[in-house]
């Protein structure tokens, strides 16, 4: 019997090697990808690393048959994004038209998935559509910016969009905006969650406290005049992208191009872009890189109470798996945990959180009795927060 260990990816892969010997238990083949228009600058590899199997877990293409039909509405709003985008493959290359497609937030998520002794893995994925669209900044002034602007630039927009104002369109905004912050909190409230992280947010402790200072200024006020601005062009000595190199000063200056954020693309009325799987749990068979069964993973009730069968919702936290035959996962939008038959995929039981689990369950025993325990914190989806560990005992 051959000792192996899978990598369950966020392209939706599963990658299988011999645990010993590193080589790969099913083929895996270089794929040509997209390597035009590039980026002035970027040099694309040419071949992406695909598995011949297992086959992939979540969508890979975006074709016009893919976007939603949920209403004609919808149906339209999408279309009329899809039209005036690049799409297709999930590895185009970022551009200033814009892209849709998956993989900012897809396939294998932080949950992580499980495995059983027999060699089934069970990994819950998500199959969620993403605008991407760069935004030159050459037009900008640097020399004029202030330091604070350009190291939110440089540091945050990533996540938040460019200053903070985050993507545009329904449902399309994946992290907080930013603006107006500081109708919302103090200065030592964005102070404190730069150096210490909250949530899903890092913490940046490795940015100087006069670094930290300047971008809580940009922060509550963008337009803010202050001798902190970025440096002349006659101080700067080395102009590689974000490095600290200005004379007598610790300057930046922004990389050419700036992204709109991790910008998630939903129709008006906030319900993904794209027909429905849009959340999925599967078992794989990694001896023979086979399916076992694929089912649909949560739902939105009120669209169930419409007649549309268990759409599954994006989900983010992962599933474990107990010898007696049972799976459990929460992770879902509509703030259940479930159990499922591990050989069939069929729920057994499901029971609604005091908020949403979007966390990974662990099982334990005590005197012989064996438990199964969450963390529900919500805030997810604009869902009510909470603070709750929620323990089952299994019969």
């Amino acid at each position: 019997m051959v000792e192996a260990v899978a990598q369950a990816t966020k392209d939706g892969l599963v990658f299988v090697f011999d645990r010993d010997k590193g080589t790969p238990l099913f083929p895996v083949k270089e794929i040509p990808v997209p390597v035009i228009p590039a980026l002035p600058g970027e040099k694309p590899w040419p071949t992406q690393p695909i598995p011949v199997k297992p086959a992939p877990f979540s969508n890979q293409v975006l074709t016009k048959d893919d976007i939603t039909t949920r209403t004609p509405e919808a149906h339209k709003y999408v279309l009329d994004r899809f039209i005036n985008s690049r799409h297709g493959s999930k590895y185009l290359l970022p551009s200033t038209k814009g892209t849709l497609f998956y993989g900012f937030g897809g396939g294998a998520e932080w949950g992580g998935a499980a495995a059983d002794p027999n060699g089934i893995l069970y990994v819950n994925a998500n199959n969620m559509l993403w605008w991407l669209q760069m935004r030159p900044t050459k037009a900008e002034n640097p020399f004029s910016a202030t330091k604070g602007t350009t190291l939110f630039n440089i540091n945050c927009a990533g996540c938040h969009g460019a200053n903070g104002k985050g993507g545009q369109g329904a449902g399309a905004q994946a992290y907080p905006v930013l603006t107006n912050l500081g109708r919302r909190l103090s200065r030592k409230q964005i102070s404190t969650i730069l150096e210490t992280g909250r949530g899903r947010m890092p913490s940046f402790a490795h940015i100087s406290v006069d670094d930290r200072k300047a971008i809580v200024d940009f922060l509550l006020d963008p337009n803010i005049k202050k001798t902190n601005r970025a440096a002349n062009a006659n101080d700067i000595h080395n102009s590689a992208p974000g490095v600290v190199t200005a004379k007598n000063a610790s300057y930046l200056y922004l990389p050419p191009y700036l992204n709109n954020g991790y910008t998630q693309f939903r129709d008006p009325d906030n319900y993904p872009a794209v027909k429905p799987p849009w959340g999925t749990l599967n078992a794989i068979d990694l001896n023979t890189g086979e399916y076992l069964w694929k089912v649909r993973l949560g739902e939105y009730p009120e669209l169930t109470k419409q007649g549309i069968p268990p759409t599954g919702t994006e989900n983010h936290g992962g599933p474990v798996v107990t010898a007696g035959g049972l799976l459990f996962i929460a992770a879902t939008y509509d703030e259940k945990i479930r159990a499922f038959d591990s050989r069939t995929g069929k729920i057994v039981w499901e029971y609604k959180l005091p908020a949403g689990g979007f966390a990974t369950p662990i099982t334990y025993m005590v005197n012989g009795k064996q438990y199964i325990a969450i963390a529900a914190g919500g805030t997810r989806y604009g869902l009510k927060p909470g603070g709750y560990y929620v323990a089952f005992t299994l019969k």
